[in-house]
């Protein structure tokens, strides 16, 4: 059964995602890895760009999954607002699109379709927040960093016919091998161009001749054209299980079950929706019971194979054997005189007649080609039988394997159940508390924020913080004319543990507060300021030795129940349980997983809200 979609899949989504050019960003919604971007217009109404990370990416009905706009949803809204969608596109021949919107500025979202999956919104290069965060050797997604591609393969639709031809001979793997690999065409599309170019695709590369390596790259022009021109969705079905989803019809799934759609997003979303309700069927039942229901299902299909593998050699060894009498049939065949006994009936539209053998076996017998020419076609259906048996039995193995990796899932389930996030606020796109007196705090968690911090949110009757370390965050008390000494004390100290200096586990820190018009983007004349940075005029009032610890607890806000951390003596005020962390050895994800079963919120939740490097629970 398929898991995730093909480059060749989607080739055919950005094909139609042209029809949304033009169209406005409306509305941005996330639930868990999905994430669903409503774009609206005159001429189409509205229009849903469906992703579940790494697997699945289409249009589809702006009213299906509708829910909680999440963090990554509400970044979206806010830089994306009526933005206008103006180009969609595949990156090379990548499992990567490039959705491109413009307003005042210009954004690229990046959707990145394997591995775990991504998406990626950049502005002029560098990434502005992203679905996740993640790190390899030759690139890293991350805040403020440049976005870099994934290294690509070479890229199948611009290769001509002569660089294909090199790239074929220089491989020393086999032709399905080396076109699934070398070429990047994944193991489905590989098969279907060797059943098309009928070659064995076992073949040494080495020995095929410049004709069929021609005749491969003809095949696979032509299944481009198709996706570019000609889209005909199928959705393939074996044993009333719905199996694959494909832009246009494949020879790998003759003579099983298909039906079409208008187009491949709908197709799409008929599949996806038909496999998540057998993976809710799953988590009802047992799910090594549903794999042990396709195995026998597949075992099934293999002894069909072998009875038919031995009726078209049976079949072919009869022809070839009697070169005489079946002479005579086709003679008779095709003056129109049919006396013989073994035609049984005449198609003479497709030139065929039903032929019954002497054990009362019948067979389609083509009287427009020769008898050796007939006995050749049933030698070739029972290779494709063994063939198929083949695959089959790949199939089993990677269902046995299913079996393993869903026994893993559901002791993971088990151990770790589905935990529903916090409500979100605007403010859980920053570092946040709420301090001993109700005041709400909010600091930058990099350059970019702590700008936006100063200049959207810094009021007249707020206050500001600042630690005196490099890398500290600039933190902004919402109403703190009216703070005591304890709220500023506490902000400070929040600034202190947000810093680098955690991550140096230094014992303590300075910080000073100061009131709004003393903070300047504005430097002396010949100085520079970098990003993130602001400019302090006039007095500043310290905290000095600053405790360099935090605190978890659980509150309550505006009716609804969030996770904070923050000062020790802040979170004591709103939370009856309070754990206590201090600069440790253990890494973050490692404390943020044993907290998140603790106050039962997501681990993503939990690791955004605690401070930048290791970690110890104190208490």
């Amino acid at each position: 059964m398929k898991k995730a979609m093909s480059s060749f899949d989607l080739m055919a989504v950005v094909q139609e995602l042209q029809s949304l050019i033009g169209g406005r960003f409306d509305k941005a919604y996330q639930t868990g890895d999905e994430l669903s971007i409503r774009v609206s217009s005159k001429d189409f109404g509205k229009k849903a760009i469906f992703t579940k990370a790494g697997k699945w990416f289409f249009i589809r009905d702006h009213r299906k999954g509708e829910g909680h706009p999440g963090t990554f949803a509400m970044v979206l809204r806010k830089h994306l607002s009526n933005a206008r969608l103006v180009s969609a596109k595949q990156h090379d021949f990548d499992r990567v699109v490039v959705i491109g919107f413009e307003k005042k500025e210009n954004f690229e979202l990046v959707y990145e379709l394997f591995g775990k999956g991504n998406v990626v919104l950049i502005q002029d290069g560098m990434i502005v927040n992203h679905f996740r965060r993640e790190s390899w050797s030759s690139r890293e997604i991350k805040i403020g960093e440049e976005y870099k591609f994934p290294p690509s393969h070479h890229d199948p639709k611009s290769l001509s016919s002569e660089e294909f031809e090199s790239i074929i001979k220089e491989s020393e793997k086999d032709l399905v091998r080396t076109l699934a690999l070398d070429l990047g065409l994944g193991g489905q599309y590989s098969e279907e161009l060797c059943l098309r170019s009928g070659i064995e695709k076992k073949s040494p590369t080495s020995e095929l001749s410049n004709d069929q390596i021609g005749q491969i790259y003809q095949e696979l022009q032509g299944i481009f054209k198709s996706i570019q021109t000609e889209l005909s969705p199928t959705l393939v079905t074996q044993e009333e299980e719905t199996i694959d989803v494909t832009p246009v019809p494949l020879k790998v799934h003759e003579g099983l079950d298909v039906s079409s759609s208008d187009t491949f997003s709908e197709a799409l979303g008929s599949f996806v929706s038909s496999i998540t309700k057998d993976v809710e069927e799953v988590e009802e039942d047992d799910e090594t019971a549903r794999y042990e229901r396709r195995i026998r299902q597949q075992e099934k299909a293999i002894g069909e194979s072998i009875e038919k593998e031995t009726q078209f050699r049976e079949v072919a060894d009869y022809i070839h054997a009697n070169p005489g009498p079946f002479e005579l049939v086709l003679k008779e065949l095709r003056s129109g005189k049919t006396k013989d006994p073994l035609i049984e009936s005449i198609d003479h539209k497709n030139h065929t007649a039903s032929i019954v053998l002497p054990n009362g076996k019948k067979f389609a017998l083509q009287y427009n080609k020769s008898v050796y020419d007939n006995a050749n076609i049933f030698y070739e259906k029972a290779k494709k039988e063994k063939a198929k048996r083949g695959r089959l039995k790949d199939v089993i193995a990677e269902t046995q394997e299913e079996i393993e990796k869903a026994a893993k899932q559901r002791a993971k389930r088990e151990k770790y159940p589905r935990i529903e996030p916090t409500k979100q606020y605007w403010f859980d796109a920053y570092r946040w508390f709420i301090s001993s007196e109700g005041n709400l705090v909010i600091a930058g968690r990099d350059a970019r924020s702590n700008d936006r911090i100063v200049k959207k949110h810094l009021k007249d009757g707020d206050r500001y913080s600042h630690a005196e370390v490099r890398g500290a965050p600039s933190v902004v008390i919402k109403d703190g004319s009216s703070a005591s000494e304890v709220t500023l004390k506490e902000a400070c100290q929040f600034a202190v543990t947000f810093s680098k200096a955690w991550s140096s586990k230094l014992a303590g820190g300075i910080a000073y507060w100061v009131k709004p018009e003393q903070v300047s983007k504005h430097p002396e004349s010949g100085e520079f300021l970098p990003k993130g940075a602001f400019v302090i005029r006039g007095k500043r009032n310290h905290f000095r030795d600053l405790e360099m610890e935090v605190a978890v607890g659980e509150i309550v806000y505006q009716d609804a129940r969030k996770v904070m951390c923050g000062p020790r003596s802040a979170v004591e005020a709103h939370s009856e349980k309070v754990t206590v962390l201090r600069p440790g050895d253990k890494k973050k994800e490692v404390i943020a997983r044993e907290l998140s079963q603790m106050f039962q919120v997501p681990i993503d939740e939990m690791v955004r809200i605690l401070p930048p490097g290791d970690i110890e629970i104190q208490k």
